[in-house]
């Protein structure tokens, strides 16, 4: 894509957001607001002042309060389309339009020459790690790494890999020194991108598509994944991807949406980085958010004949890193073990929060809201028994093998969540939202007592949302998404619960694809065995 194109491109983006603006006081919309009626937008503040004509300001059309929408495309693509427009006319001022990069180096020779030289040589990433902690899990292995202490993160949650990454320069000698060092290669920023995701940043894509956005603004939501617009503009870097697989990162990590690497590669139509992440194991059939495969994210018919026919695929095993260092909370366990902790110099928490790393139980403990939350959390939760254990350097967990807690069912659950929380996968209720009616009173399920507040807090731990008004078949998104954990059941497109309780149901119960009315006891199953159940009378 040379210059001029992309000042077509800015100067259409610039009418698109002339399209958006208030129709009162033609400015950028402040709390948009969206007549239904006749399509027209005003700020919030300017249609109240009207409100009383009960008439569109702009064309006089006649509508209601029901005819507004908040949640409209305007408030939707706002800091979007922002971001894009300043990166935009980055480029064009700074005349910098590369379409493809290698890792280079510049050296200055004594004759005065600069010279650049194609490559770098990356170090072996050398942890000592023993070759026993292998973790085996749905037919596959995964080498488990203890590493010193957590990388401190900056305001995106980006840990000091996932900068060096960004920094597509010469020669990266930030990204030696981390991978050196050792540190976690999976390691995920608030919006769940990996390092290795990082290196598949492609504005291209999203430039290519803004005249499509002005005619068709449901592109949108997808774009909406690939925007990293404050991010160097040059893509992937073939020699830090090839040395992170080479080197145990997960592949199939979903970020923001449920992208994965392969879904971006594709996106960015780079073939060399499709075939590489073929080879080394990528799941063409996973699905993001709105459903889409990698092959469905490209129109280029050489793209998709290397999905039909892949290359042959390397054996390698990923791997998973842990924390060494511990911040235990002890729950009811007996003093010895207890004092064991406390003569290492162990701080204990005294209330659960999100700074426990370890939940220590007694293996005989029953079912507690605390476990429940600790489960959700992602929590490392281990059995007093395995103080001795840590206590011996030995911190490998034999998660598909290891009795937790004697409950067979909330053992199985417990066993899940730890291992998807290594494997980066999201939470159980991620992009679900839950609307609690009813429990005025409290409720008893598996002699735990459960209130509204209770039950909301579960929710929230699990990844979910709390409606303050209950969904109704009018007011559910239309666009339809595909939540991680509900992909391989009935309900796949359900985003909205309507959580009752059992002993007083409500009359009419939604069993619709969008929205399903379901009892607080199949929510807490849901929990125990971290699934999303079919059925609502599974227990």
């Amino acid at each position: 894509m040379d210059i001029s194109q992309m000042n077509n491109i800015y100067e259409e983006l610039k009418a698109l957001q002339e399209e958006f603006k208030c129709c009162i006081c033609n400015k950028r919309c402040q709390d948009p607001v969206r007549v239904k009626v006749c399509g027209h937008y005003f700020c919030h503040q300017c249609l109240y002042l009207k409100k009383g004509l009960y008439s569109c300001p702009e064309c006089n059309m006649y509508y209601e309060d029901r005819d507004t929408e908040t949640n409209n495309i305007v408030r939707t693509t706002h800091n979007i389309l922002a971001d894009l427009e300043v990166c935009l006319k980055n480029i064009i001022d700074n005349n910098h339009s590369r379409s493809h990069f290698t890792i280079i180096d510049i050296e200055n020779h004594s004759d005065g020459e600069t010279r650049v030289v194609d490559k770098i040589n990356i170090p072996e990433y050398n942890i000592d790690t023993p070759e026993g902690d292998i973790l085996a899990h749905n037919n596959k292995k995964y080498k488990i790494i203890f590493i010193e202490g957590l990388e401190k993160v900056n305001a995106k949650g980006e840990t000091p890999l996932h900068i060096a990454c960004k920094k597509k320069k010469q020669k990266n000698r930030e990204f030696i020194e981390l991978l050196e060092k050792g540190v976690d290669i999976n390691a995920q920023d608030f919006a769940g991108w990996t390092p290795l995701v990082n290196d598949f940043y492609c504005l291209y894509y999203i430039v290519r598509l803004i005249p499509r956005i002005i005619y068709d603004y449901t592109y949108i939501p997808y774009i909406s994944n690939w925007v990293w617009m404050h991010e160097a503009v040059e893509s992937g870097n073939m020699e830090n991807i090839e040395y992170l697989l080479n080197h145990g990162a997960l592949i199939n990590t979903p970020g923001e949406d449920y992208t994965t690497p392969l879904h971006k590669a594709a996106v960015s139509q780079n073939i060399d980085i499709i075939k590489l992440l073929l080879e080394h194991g990528a799941d063409q059939e996973l699905i993001d958010l709105h459903g889409k495969k990698p092959v469905e994210c490209t129109m280029d018919e050489d793209i998709q004949k290397i999905f039909i026919n892949p290359p042959s695929c390397l054996e390698r095993v990923e791997h998973l890193f842990c924390n060494k260092k511990i911040v235990p909370f002890c729950y009811y366990i007996e003093n010895e073990y207890e004092n064991k902790l406390k003569q290492l110099n162990i701080k204990i928490q005294n209330t659960y929060d999100k700074k426990v790393t370890h939940f220590i139980l007694r293996r005989t403990h029953k079912l507690s809201l605390k476990i429940l939350i600790a489960l959700l959390d992602g929590c490392t939760i281990v059995p007093q028994e395995w103080i001795d254990q840590f206590l011996k350097n030995d911190h490998f967990i034999p998660i598909p093998h290891y009795s937790i807690i004697f409950n067979k069912k909330l053992n199985e659950g417990i066993q899940k969540a730890l291992i998807f929380k290594l494997l980066k996968l999201p939470k159980l209720f991620d992009q679900l939202n839950f609307y609690i009616y009813g429990h005025k009173s409290v409720i008893l399920l598996y002699n735990v007592k459960f209130n509204k507040d209770s039950l909301g807090n579960l929710i929230k731990s699990g990844g979910g949302k709390l409606l303050h008004r209950a969904p109704t078949p009018g007011t559910c998104d239309s666009v339809v998404k595909y939540p991680f954990h509900a992909r391989n059941t009935t309900a796949s497109k359900c985003c909205n619960y309507i959580i009752f309780d059992e002993n007083s149901p409500p009359e009419l119960r939604y069993q619709m694809p969008e929205i399903k009315h379901r009892s607080s006891k199949w929510l807490v199953n849901c929990i125990i065995s971290y699934t999303l159940l079919d059925s609502p009378n599974v227990v």
